[in-house]
């Protein structure tokens, strides 16, 4: 199975110009180390950017025959009415996106987003025929007994009214809300590569609890939570998870590009 690591931009950078620079240099940078198979192409990873909504229209022209993807940072769940300020799956879905990230501790920390939201959410991204990238693990304490959390309850309240055969379409993402960078500072506390594979046991038990044990093996489980290319090796190869959700590090072009690299090359 292919790694997919996923760029979340968040609410960066402050200019078109300055996006547009850099999708072109993740671009290049990544042509130039397949130079046989040009245009954003890798042959073990698939490769998501998710840059601000006001960005998307120029970044989709300049991704135009990549093979990198294009994703969203959030939707809103009704298809269309009088929600001023909000965009709906079936906008995203025109727009080209492939995937969409949902319930993201930052959502939850400050808008207030609850499990609920991300449930709705969910279904309206299935229903446009694209891919829920949803966010799991939003515990506020990094003590040994307590990372775990949660999850259980959040899984077991994203996942209603999901149909079973919907449910391999689900990227779920181990993301600590402990571990994540406030953008000025990296965070001081980390998960082990441990941590992170119980994370991903947790959640293929609980999907197997609904469509057996090897439907539940091939869902695709990644981490984030300050990823870099220090760390990725261990959280993707020591951990076995699928991929990461890259925040900071996605804005650094040599940094990205480095990460890609690293995946790009486990043996896993």
């Amino acid at each position: 199975m292919k790694k997919i690591i996923i760029a979340n931009w968040k609410m960066n950078p402050q200019s078109q110009q300055e996006a547009l620079e850099l999708v072109g240099a993740i671009r290049n940078g990544i042509d130039s180390q397949h130079p046989n198979h040009p245009m954003g192409h890798c042959v073990n990873t698939d490769i998501v950017f998710c840059p601000p909504f006001v960005f998307m229209e120029k970044i989709k022209q300049v991704l135009n025959r990549s093979k990198i993807a294009l994703g969203a940072q959030n939707v809103f769940y009704e298809n269309s009415g009088t929600f001023t300020g909000e965009i709906s799956a079936q906008m995203l879905k025109d727009m080209g996106c492939e995937c969409v990230i949902l319930g993201h501790s930052e959502r939850k920390r400050c808008f207030f987003e609850s499990m609920e939201d991300v449930n709705k959410k969910i279904i309206s991204v299935l229903k446009a025929e694209m891919i829920p990238v949803v966010c799991l693990g939003d515990e506020s304490s990094a003590d040994e007994n307590e990372k775990l959390n949660g999850v259980d309850d959040q899984l077991e309240i994203v996942l209603q009214n999901i149909p079973k055969e919907k449910l391999n379409k689900i990227i779920f993402v181990y993301e600590p809300a402990w571990a994540i960078s406030d953008g000025k500072k990296p965070s001081t506390v980390l998960p082990s590569s441990n941590d992170v594979l119980s994370a991903k046991l947790l959640v293929q038990k609980f999907l197997s609890s609904i469509i057996g044990k090897k439907k539940a093996s091939m869902a695709k489980i990644i981490y984030g939570g300050s990823v870099n290319s220090k760390n990725v090796a261990e959280y993707i190869g020591d951990s076995l998870m699928d991929g990461a959700l890259v925040g900071g590090a996605s804005l650094r072009a040599k940094e990205f590009i480095k990460i890609i690299k690293i995946v790009e090359d486990m043996k896993c």
